[in-house]
């Protein structure tokens, strides 16, 4: 039986009692130390904080707005990234050259494309029969593709 909190762990026995404490840090590694006779105050005391800070974090998440899984803080750091400008600006940015790129192409590489777009996990093979082609005609098409898209937006 032990308690948790922020790399801490408080290890107890079957009566509930501190009988050591473990450190975890970041870097994964473990460091263990075990209550000694002349250390026991100090230990318990230290444990009851431990309990207490515990208590307290578990009392805060439970009353957050937003539960642990779905939580946008990362530390102290708000990471929703639609809410930052120059993720707009960036999205902007990238829309406009897809919308450039994508209308450069030939009507055949389009269709080609859009059978991709529309379902991602169509392969070359159900594109050729569509298209009553052979999957390599499919796959270079693809080749010159992804190949025309490098040197566009190298060429920006």
């Amino acid at each position: 039986m032990f308690d948790f909190y922020d790399g801490v762990k408080i290890m107890k026995d079957k009566t509930s009692k501190p009988i050591a404490i473990e450190w975890r840090f970041s870097d994964g590694s473990k460091q263990y130390y075990y209550l000694k006779e002349e250390d026991k105050e100090w230990f318990e005391e230290f444990a009851q904080d431990v309990l207490k800070e515990n208590a307290l974090s578990r009392k805060e998440r439970y009353h957050s707005e937003f539960s642990l899984d779905d939580c946008p803080y990362e530390g102290d750091t708000f990471i929703d990234h639609s809410q930052n400008p120059a993720f707009h600006l960036n999205n902007q940015d990238e829309k406009r050259i897809a919308s450039l790129f994508y209308k450069s192409l030939t009507k055949i590489q389009k269709r080609r494309l859009n059978y991709k777009l529309e379902n991602p996990k169509i392969t070359f093979q159900a594109i050729a029969k569509k298209e009553k082609t052979t999957r390599a005609a499919i796959f270079k098409s693809f080749v010159q593709i992804r190949k025309y898209y490098e040197l566009f937006v190298n060429s920006l």
